[in-house]
């Protein structure tokens, strides 16, 4: 009989063996989707999008609705996501950034990548003054962590509720425990799981927090992974780059992503440059 048992112990953890290799088999050969969030598209940034196509699905998620027909059919590779503000109004998906205005690109992505298409295991979420060169390294960052859950240049951890070096602890308004997190988000990527409980907690409470505290905060309170590559520890939230930044950096054989780059025509001459071409080709 205690043969028998053991037998069949054997076998189920087999079982799960076998089944846990081959999620991890079929989460590895899946898109994960790229997100760029902006006010109105940009040529400069559309065309970027379009050589990362071969390697994620692309988005760009608007948030000033006009007509974009002759943008939607000569970049027919980049899906444009326009979501009504009545509706993120109805789902509560609003004030993610109270900073600017009650619903801003990231809520219509948000709620796009939770009610409309969640089929991603990770959703990379972009502002449009982030630079970087090329996608090399986004798929060099996805092929380090490719189960962590939150990937973003910092993670701040308040245990007490006592820290006062950030102004947006008090979003939280007692609907999350401590211990509080935050982290940057003008570039981060985002698991599907993650993304579920974003919107658990907003079917609960009928609102979200602010959104540079509510995905860590949940992250760290469902025992999820949150890693902080140093590639992106040059996503900051104020500081004027300089092309001299950026090729010294090459010089030393340090590749980051940088945030703030405000100005989109920097960019294209970024990239442009034959010297910082040689990044990640």
């Amino acid at each position: 009989m205690i043969k028998y048992l053991l037998l069949i112990i054997i076998l189920i953890l087999i079982i799960l063996y076998l089944n846990n290799n081959l999620k991890k088999e079929t989460f590895k050969n899946l898109k994960n989707a790229f997100c760029l969030l902006v006010k109105k598209p940009n040529i400069i940034w559309l065309n970027f999008l379009e050589t990362m196509v071969n390697d994620y699905d692309i988005f760009i998620c608007v948030d000033i609705q006009d007509n974009y027909t002759e943008l939607k059919n000569k970049y027919n590779n980049i899906k444009f996501i326009e979501i009504d503000d009545d509706i993120c109004n109805k789902s509560n998906y609003i004030n993610s950034s109270y900073l600017f205005k009650s619903i801003i690109a990231s809520d219509r992505a948000f709620y796009y990548f939770n009610h409309i298409n969640n089929n991603y295991n990770y959703i990379w979420y972009c502002e449009d003054d982030v630079y970087f060169n090329n996608v090399s390294i986004i798929k060099i960052l996805d092929a380090k962590y490719p189960y962590a859950d939150i990937l973003s240049n910092n993670v701040t951890i308040n245990l007490n509720g006592n820290l006062t070096t950030w102004q947006h602890w008090h979003s939280i308004n007692n609907l999350l425990p401590l211990p509080w997190a935050a982290g940057s988000i003008c570039l981060f990527r985002v698991s599907n799981n993650l993304m579920k409980l974003l919107d658990d907690f907003i079917i609960k409470n009928q609102k979200m927090i602010f959104i540079e505290t509510q995905f860590h905060t949940l992250a760290i309170h469902n025992g999820m992974i949150i890693e902080t590559p140093s590639e992106m520890s040059k996503i900051l939230c104020c500081h004027n780059w300089s092309n001299d930044d950026i090729i010294n950096d090459i010089n030393n054989n340090k590749y980051y992503i940088y945030h703030p780059i405000k100005n989109i025509e920097k960019h294209l001459e970024l990239r442009n440059n034959n010297y910082t071409n040689m990044l990640f080709n």
